[in-house]
């Protein structure tokens, strides 16, 4: 055969004894059909590659490399001979992490549960390489996102904790300690915006330190 060859649609190219292996087009789709037994292989000397046939690359498969998964002929997804790179957001219905992980850059979650797995250590630990950056920050967008905004704590490198709540412009801003049962809630001790700090008994001031004494 030394030319082109010509089928209408619907017509198929035929392989194998019992028609195992088919193709051709129907008028409205393409279909490589494998109804037999077995496998089905694409296979080349170096590369394999799926795509538009304009050009644009949908699967890209190198041989002794890596597998890379494009989207509208962007990269996206790629193996790597210690496991895979993505390119912009990864997004699951749940994630199972077996091994460590590093993340870059900022986390955001909706709720952030964290179960204990029945180890003797620390359910939580957030260690720092020094004192100067801040362990812990809670703080509220709404009110300030600012990096050293809200509740603060850190341990210094001589071994003493320290914890403070961080106001913006530079004002003052009250600390509370509460408890609750669920239904009612009492301030137990208070730091006020002039900085005295107050003892309650069920919600009742009981005592407060002042300038010159308490």
């Amino acid at each position: 055969l030394h030319g082109n060859l010509d089928l209408q649609d619907s017509d198929k190219i035929l392989l194998g004894s019992g028609d195992d292996l088919q193709i051709y087009h129907n008028g409205s789709h393409s279909y490589i059909d494998d109804s037999g037994t077995g496998n089905l292989y694409i296979r080349g000397s170096s590369s394999v590659e799926l795509g538009k046939y304009t050009g644009e690359t949908f699967i890209k498969c190198t041989a002794d490399s890596d597998v890379k998964l494009y989207h509208n002929n962007g990269q996206k997804f790629a193996t790597k001979s210690d496991g895979i790179d993505v390119t912009g957001e990864v997004q699951c219905d749940s994630l199972d992490v077996d091994g460590n992980g590093d993340v870059a850059g900022q986390l955001t979650v909706n709720r952030l549960v964290v179960d204990d797995d029945g180890s003797s250590g620390p359910t939580v630990q957030i260690r720092t390489d020094d004192q100067s950056p801040w362990a812990v920050q809670i703080s509220n967008d709404s009110w300030s996102s600012g990096s050293n905004r809200g509740l603060l704590a850190y341990q210094a490198n001589d071994g003493n904790f320290y914890t403070r709540l961080q106001g913006v412009s530079n004002n003052w801003e009250a600390f509370y300690l509460q408890q609750s049962n669920g239904s009612t809630t009492n301030t137990a001790i208070e730091i006020t915006l002039n900085r005295e700090v107050a003892l309650r008994y069920q919600n009742s001031q009981k005592l407060i330190t002042k300038s010159d004494g308490v």
